[in-house]
């Protein structure tokens, strides 16, 4: 049952990393996006 545990757990954190890691690249995306969109209106403003 220890083990199982253990495992589990361990199945756990990776998935959580995973999940973080995920969520860090849609952020990363996201502020790139904005930033293209941000020079694109600038640029079409002038």
């Amino acid at each position: 049952a220890d083990l199982a545990f253990e495992a589990k757990r361990q199945r756990f954190i990776k998935d959580r990393q995973r999940t973080r890691l995920a969520l860090h690249r849609a952020f990363l995306i996201g502020i790139l996006i904005t930033l293209v969109l941000l020079v694109i209106a600038i640029l079409s403003g002038k």
